[in-house]
């Protein structure tokens, strides 16, 4: 009898021990899940971020090449009116001294 007792309450024992270790076993398989779930959002977030600064870069770069050009094409402009307005007052001044003869 005392056997039985004895072979019952280690049955009782195993199983306690059975349940709390399946219950550490789901405690962590959750914190696992948990930490690696963070670990993606957070290689997600690092992701979106160097993309939106991709972005941002390229069109940063995109609106100074703009700027640049449209500098040179001023500059050609500027040059064109000039050449323009000196050989308008060259012609003028030549056509004064033709009149005065």
């Amino acid at each position: 009898k005392k056997l039985i007792t004895h072979v019952e309450q280690e049955r009782i024992r195993l199983s306690k021990e059975r349940s709390q270790w399946e219950l550490d076993m789901s405690i962590k398989s959750a914190v696992t899940v948990q930490t690696i779930f963070r670990k993606r959002q957070a290689e997600n977030r690092a992701r979106r971020e160097m993309e939106r600064k991709k972005r941002e870069d390229q069109v940063s770069f995109d609106m100074n090449n703009r700027q640049e050009m449209l500098r040179r094409e001023r500059k050609v402009l500027e040059t064109q009116a000039e050449e323009y307005y000196r050989k308008k007052k060259t012609d003028l001044e030549e056509e004064k001294s033709i009149q005065s003869r």
